[in-house]
């Protein structure tokens, strides 16, 4: 999930992630080339219950996938988010 002002600001943004996610990738890897070959799918979230939704997928969507578990998923920034309702333990091995 990402924000910017119009869609050549959001499509600059994630050219330059790529590049930098490439860069970051090809150095481990010792290779050259690109790494992120498809496009992104943009769409606005026009609605407060929109990008609800869209925070619960990005931040929790992990739960589907490891029903027994509970706390942040370490991968990801639910750490970092601030407005959770209630305060949500952490994994094992997860982020501050």
């Amino acid at each position: 999930m990402a924000e910017a002002a119009d869609g050549r600001a959001l499509s600059r943004g994630i050219q330059g992630l790529g590049i930098r996610l490439a860069k970051a990738v090809n150095r481990v890897l010792g290779r050259r080339g690109s790494v992120w070959s498809d496009r992104f799918h943009a769409r606005a979230l026009r609605t407060p219950r929109e990008v609800r939704n869209g925070l619960v997928y990005v931040l929790q969507n992990w739960r589907k996938h490891i029903r027994a578990v509970a706390g942040f998923d370490p991968c990801s920034s639910a750490a970092w988010f601030t407005g959770w309702s209630t305060a949500i333990p952490m994994m094992p091995g997860g982020a501050p």
